[in-house]
């Protein structure tokens, strides 16, 4: 059965080398360092559409417990390579299978956004569920409203699926799932996207399941 990811899955897959060589230069460096503080020593990471395992790497490389979930097996292949201390699998992030209370953290930078709103809140609860209370989330999308089909400019006629966000939405969900000390931060345009064709802004949200 053909999904609304598939197009946006095939083009991560055509274009892996790539978009791991640009990730490596937008690491949200300031916010994986505020992460790990909030998290217990050598706790388990969840990375939630991890890519091509940039923060997955960062977090193993400080000791952590990493498990990073992609559907793209081709940045899932490039992820193994940089971050051999971490664990990569093929899972749908709108289906994942984990126990519940497993993780102490769950990551999810970029990937959220790939998500029809019409499914956001069964995943956030799901996260909740899988998450160790004191666990802590951390989120990274687009603000905005609605959702796009957005061409990729470096691939003509290549699109991918984009939901984007409001803060007061993102807490919404956040707040429906059953977390509290909900923080969003209205990040801004980041440099690395500034001036391209579909520059936006982003929003970072920290929460934690008490």
């Amino acid at each position: 059965m053909s999904d609304y990811l598939d197009e946006t899955i095939d083009l991560y897959n055509s274009m892996a080398d790539q978009y791991a060589s640009q990730a490596l230069s937008r690491g949200p460096s300031i916010q994986r360092k505020r992460f790990i503080t909030m998290l217990p020593e050598r706790g388990k990471i969840l990375d939630a559409g991890c890519g091509s395992g940039r923060d997955s790497a960062f977090f193993a490389n400080e000791g952590f417990n990493v498990i990073g979930v992609d559907l793209s097996e081709k940045l899932l292949e490039i992820a193994r390579i940089a971050a051999p201390r971490a664990k990569f699998y093929s899972a749908d992030i709108r289906h994942l299978s984990f126990e519940k209370n497993m993780f102490d953290g769950i990551w999810a930078c970029s990937s959220l956004v790939h998500i029809k709103h019409n499914e956001m809140q069964s995943v956030f609860n799901k996260f909740y569920s899988i998450m160790k209370p004191e666990g802590v989330l951390y989120i990274h999308v687009k603000k905005g409203e609605g959702e796009a089909y957005m061409e990729e400019p470096s691939i003509p006629g290549k699109k991918r699926f984009y939901s984007f966000f409001t803060p007061s939405l993102l807490k919404k969900y956040c707040e429906n799932a059953g977390f509290s000390a909900i923080e969003v931060i209205d990040v801004g345009l980041t440099k690395a996207y500034a001036g391209g064709k579909h520059a936006k802004e982003y929003i970072d949200c920290f929460a934690k399941k008490l």
